[in-house]
């Protein structure tokens, strides 16, 4: 939930002013509240800590209730939603104190705290979890059943292992996994080709005839290295420029020293 602050107190404010007037006619369900397509219930599934969802979450989570409404004139349950470190801390000692740390009475599982994505916003349980009709929807939405043994927790997936994802232009909250490259879709680009062609493809490019005209591939390449090369002078002439800098401080720090 929320704990108190001028920032968050605003938001409160207004999404309890927005849910009031939100457009959530789409979908072919025609709604005035998310009280209509939504349930809440549970100890971090009230109303609240669903309005403490990062917006990427919440708003799929409303689309997603409005075609499940459509389809089957049913709410989406919400059985947790934000969940704040404290509570997160007492679910996972309760686990441990039933001798079975990390799993919770019906087997599912229970992040350690300060692990869990419901402490940042970033991931919802359903009661729906068994309706191919919820699942579908959230799925619909972005949002997959990503943890085993805990299919009620749904999350937008990540790009541990790559991949092509979309998203609106001010951007989503992104979870990086060590060094990785992230770069806007062009598909037309070399790493577009590379990421979209089927299992085996590299077996059928043809050998490239370097004596003729470069092909289109060829010359993807040679964008790519100049590209390349240009960010390697530019952290060059960065680091180099900081060096001086450095030596210049040490050279004067001994000149102090001396006087």
């Amino acid at each position: 939930g929320f704990a108190g602050g001028g920032a968050e107190a605003q938001k409160r404010a207004s999404l309890a002013q927005g849910f009031a007037s939100r457009d959530l006619s789409g979908g072919g369900v025609s709604v005035d509240s998310i009280d209509k397509i939504l349930a809440f219930g549970g100890a971090s599934g009230s109303k609240e800590n669903f309005e403490g969802l990062q917006d990427s979450v919440e708003n799929r989570v409303i689309e997603a209730a409005k075609m499940y409404a459509s389809a089957t004139g049913k709410k989406l349950q919400i059985n947790s939603a934000k969940r704040d470190g404290e509570d997160q801390k007492r679910l996972y000692q309760e686990s441990v104190d039933a001798g079975r740390p990390g799993r919770g009475p019906s087997g599912m599982a229970i992040a350690k705290p300060g692990t869990s994505k419901h402490e940042r916003g970033l991931a919802v349980d359903i009661q729906n979890y068994s309706d191919p009709a919820a699942v579908s929807a959230m799925n619909q939405q972005g949002l997959f059943q990503t943890v085993p043994n805990d299919p009620v927790h749904f999350e937008l997936p990540k790009a541990e292992f790559g991949g092509i994802f979309s998203g609106p232009m001010a951007g989503y909250p992104v979870e990086l996994h060590g060094n990785e490259i992230v770069a806007p879709y062009d598909p037309n680009s070399m790493l577009a080709k590379m990421l979209t062609a089927p299992p085996g493809t590299e077996k059928e490019i043809p050998a490239i005839d370097t004596t003729t005209q470069p092909s289109n591939l060829i010359r993807d390449i040679q964008a790519m290295n100049v590209q390349m090369m240009d960010m390697i002078a530019v952290k060059l002439d960065t680091m180099i420029e900081a060096l001086g800098t450095s030596n210049d401080l040490q050279n004067k720090l001994v000149t102090y020293s001396r006087t």
